[in-house]
C-alpha cells in the first residue's frame, strides 16, 4: 500500500506557499503533504508528512528507483519515466516559486 501512496504523491496537486510549493494529495482518507528539492548530487528529494498520524517521510529518487524512510520503515521501489518527469517539473516550478497543476 505504501508504494501506491508514494507513487500517488509523485503526481500530487500543488498549493502555493511562500518558500517552495507544498504538494498535497489524499489516498484512502489519509492526507499527505510534501516538497520536492534537489541535493548536491542532483538527486530529487521528496520530504513530507502524513497528516493522520504525523508520519514523516524522506525519499531519494535516483535513476529509476526511490529509496528512503516512511515513518520508521525503510522503503524502496521502482519509479517510471513519467513519474520522474513529473517530479522534475515540480522541482523546476519550485525553483521559480511556481506550482504545477495536477493531471
Amino acid at each position: 500500500m505504501r508504494k501506491l501512496v508514494i507513487l500517488l504523491a509523485l503526481c500530487g496537486a500543488a498549493t502555493p506557499a511562500l518558500a517552495k510549493p507544498v504538494y498535497h494529495f489524499t489516498d484512502l482518507g489519509d492526507d499527505y503533504a510534501y516538497t520536492v528539492a534537489r541535493d548536491n548530487h542532483g538527486q530529487l528529494i521528496i520530504s513530507g508528512t502524513e497528516a493522520g498520524d504525523n508520519s514523516e517521510f524522506k525519499l531519494v529518487v535516483a535513476g529509476h528507483s526511490v529509496r528512503g524512510n516512511f515513518g520508521s520503515r525503510y522503503v524502496t521501489f521502482p519509479v517510471s519515466d513519467a513519474q520522474i518527469a513529473r517530479l522534475n517539473d515540480e522541482f523546476a516550478a519550485a525553483e521559480k516559486g511556481e506550482t504545477v497543476a495536477a493531471n
